[in-house]
């Protein structure tokens, strides 16, 4: 993840050279020949950038070079893109290895390329997975698909008693005696996530568990954590290796997105063609954002093209879909962005818009950027929302 600071810096940086070269390199299958394919196409893609540099200095022909030469020399990265932002004049070289579906892309103009940054690292919630059994649980955090382990985990207080039964008659009576001090446990594992929830270490919870504990664990979480989970996955804390873990985990993740996301672009639809709290297609969202009514910015996929341009002015934040030498509102000189999403993510960025890509959505061929709205401001606040 990159720090809001040094993103927003990224986000501000205009040259009027036209030489800020941006570079996502998403890398395949991590198979050597898919790897040397991957390779060449994006030194292609590169080679084919550098030939519309027409009057750039050689300086920048050479960070371009550059920047061949780092792709060329990955094995895989890890299964992380490799994104560069640089410009030679102004002796800027930003690399980064970040996890993240961004193909391969490469672009030189004015202003760094971001969209495809904001649009994936925008709401990336910090994750506790809890994998719990009748003696201990571990913890780890999910990250922008990273995996941590925190510490060994914690002992769930009391060890288990071995209770022997001679009969049937008693075992009913000793098998709630043996189950006793599992509830326990279980709460005080409740307890244990709540106070680091409420230290702000993570933001949703998953649970991993065997399937017959875990009616026992879910009853044994508190109000505020059930609120926050996001589901469970059959699993063996004791057995499971990271990659199964991060498997399970990234499914119930990415089913949760599937019908979270949806339902919002359903809502933002509807609202939408009912003159509500919704607005569908780049016309719409941006005159939403103008007016400062959105809520949410709804993006059909991370990886998407806008042909359309738009300007935005740096003093005020005035967005445009036309062309504009100088702002209407204050005057001051636009930014002209070719592609519209540029200008879209950095008018969101500034007004703590939040913004998310239907990553795991389901697709639609056809869709348009959307956004769930607060307000209209052409309604009143009951009638829109009534709406």
């Amino acid at each position: 993840m990159i720090p809001a600071k040094e993103l927003h810096d990224l986000a501000a940086f205009w040259t009027d050279s036209g030489d800020a070269f941006s570079l996502y390199f998403e890398p395949s299958v991590p198979s050597e020949l898919s790897h040397r394919e991957e390779t060449i196409l994006a030194k292609q893609r590169i080679q084919q950038a550098m030939e519309n540099m027409h009057g750039v200095a050689a300086a920048s022909r050479t960070l371009v070079r550059r920047a061949i030469d780092t792709i060329a020399e990955m094995d895989g990265n890890h299964g992380r893109s490799k994104v560069i932002f640089a410009c030679a004049r102004n002796n800027i070289w930003r690399e980064y290895n970040l996890p993240g579906k961004f193909g391969v892309r490469v672009e030189v103009g004015p202003a760094f390329a971001i969209a495809p940054l904001i649009t994936q690292q925008e709401h990336q919630p910090r994750y506790c997975v809890a994998l719990v059994d009748r003696e201990h649980a571990r913890t780890i955090w999910l990250e922008a698909g990273e995996m941590k382990e925190q510490g060994d985990g914690f002992a769930l207080a009391e060890n288990i008693e071995k209770i022997r039964t001679t009969g049937a008659r008693k075992s009913r009576h000793l098998e709630r005696q043996k189950e006793e001090p599992v509830k326990r446990r279980f709460h005080h594992m409740s307890e244990q996530l709540l106070h680091s929830f409420e230290r702000g270490n993570f933001q949703a919870l998953l649970v991993g568990c065997r399937e017959d504990l875990w009616p026992e664990i879910q009853d044994s979480l508190t109000p505020e954590l059930k609120r926050i989970l996001i589901g469970h996955f059959p699993v063996d804390p004791g057995l499971a290796t990271f990659r199964d873990i991060q498997s399970r985990a990234e499914r119930v993740i990415a089913r949760r997105d599937r019908t979270e996301l949806d339902h919002l672009m359903e809502k933002a639809a509807g609202g939408a063609a009912s003159g509500g709290l919704g607005a569908v297609g780049l016309a719409d969202v941006a005159d939403a954002l103008e007016r400062n009514e959105v809520r949410v910015l709804l993006w059909p996929d991370p990886r998407t093209r806008f042909n359309q341009g738009a300007s935005l002015c740096p003093e005020c934040g005035h967005l445009d879909l036309e062309p504009a030498k100088s702002c209407t509102l204050c005057g001051s000189s636009m930014h002209r962005f070719a592609r519209a999403d540029e200008a879209l993510v950095r008018k969101a960025l500034a007004s703590g818009v939040e913004i998310r890509a239907l990553r795991h959505a389901s697709p639609h061929p056809e869709a348009e950027i959307g956004a769930w709205l607060r307000f209209r401001a052409d309604q009143n606040a009951p009638q829109a929302l009534a709406s």
